[in-house]
């Protein structure tokens, strides 16, 4: 055997655990759900085949376009918030303090990352809790003299109320990796900058945030994933109510793949939810283009 086939057999026994994992926990699932949304099928009785029709069915489902709503706008809201908050703290901690102190403050932040979605979730449904007499927050609110806000029991508030606790629970996933971009900006570039009489506004719009726009990409990417697979959270804090106020896409998918068994339609929702994310994923890898920018380009 000559030397280019026992490096390339040598690659291929390489990525072998990582292209079996692969092919079980993603490729597969996914053939799976996408078989399984051609029929009906109620776990306990033969599948019966349906074709296409459960997604003609899907289409005129308001339900479906409800949840489907809620997690744009949940999407819409967090998202940006998230990346936001995340970027205003890394520039805070990023400027020239103790590393100690930058240290305590990196860990503190991104403490709550570790911490469950359902134990955040239990945390924060006590805190939320409209009545002033047990909710904590609504308690100091009536302290200060300001109304107690419906945090889980209005429609107007109740996606905020889910933006709030999720931006708290994940912000500092996306702190360290602004921290990692901003500390990987050559200083030299803001020297020459001060030489030349720029202000901070000025550093920050036309170095910092251009040097920086491939971390904020990666963010961007990121965080718009995990914000369209929201479930925990919505599920332990409401339960997608009132109503199907905060009832987001997978949520409606679960129950109905595991509350009321109907797989094939359910497998149909996430087929379509796959789509949906595919096209935003593509969509955004295709404007980087006009916005990203390389140093070294």
């Amino acid at each position: 055997m000559g030397i280019a086939r026992q490096e390339a057999l040598a690659g291929y026994l390489f990525i072998a655990p990582a292209f079996l994992v692969f092919v079980v926990f993603v490729a597969g699932p996914m053939l799976a759900a996408f078989g399984f949304s051609l029929y009906k099928w109620d776990v306990f009785r033969a599948a019966t085949f349906l074709g296409l029709d459960n997604y003609n069915r899907l289409f005129n489902d308001k339900r479906f376009f409800i949840t489907f709503w809620n997690t744009i706008v949940y999407t819409l809201l967090e998202v940006p918030l998230n990346l936001l908050v995340a970027l205003a703290v890394a520039m805070l901690i990023n400027r020239r303090l103790h590393p100690a102190l930058r240290y305590f403050l990196r860990t503190t932040y991104f403490f709550p990352v570790i911490i469950s979605f359902v134990a955040v979730s239990i945390l924060w449904r006590y805190l939320l809790i409209s009545d002033p007499t047990f909710g904590l927050i609504n308690f100091y609110f009536a302290k200060l003299g300001i109304s107690p806000v419906p945090w889980t029991t209005s429609s107007r508030w109740v996606l905020r109320s889910i933006v709030l606790v999720n931006i708290w629970k994940t912000f500092g996933f996306n702190l360290v990796i602004f921290l990692a971009g901003l500390q990987n900006i050559p200083r030299h570039f803001y020297e020459a900058a001060e030489i030349d009489g720029a202000n901070f506004g000025q550093k920050f719009w036309h170095i910092t945030i251009p040097l920086l726009t491939p971390t904020i990409f990666f963010a961007l990417v990121i965080e718009m994933l995990h914000a369209v697979q929201l479930f925990d959270t919505a599920y332990v804090l409401t339960q997608g109510g009132p109503g199907d106020a905060s009832r987001p896409i997978v949520m409606y998918m679960y129950e109905t793949g595991f509350q009321v068994f109907k797989m094939g339609y359910a497998s149909a929702v996430a087929v379509m939810l796959f789509v949906v994310v595919m096209l935003l994923t593509l969509l955004q890898m295709r404007a980087s283009r006009a916005w990203v920018y390389y140093m070294g380009e």
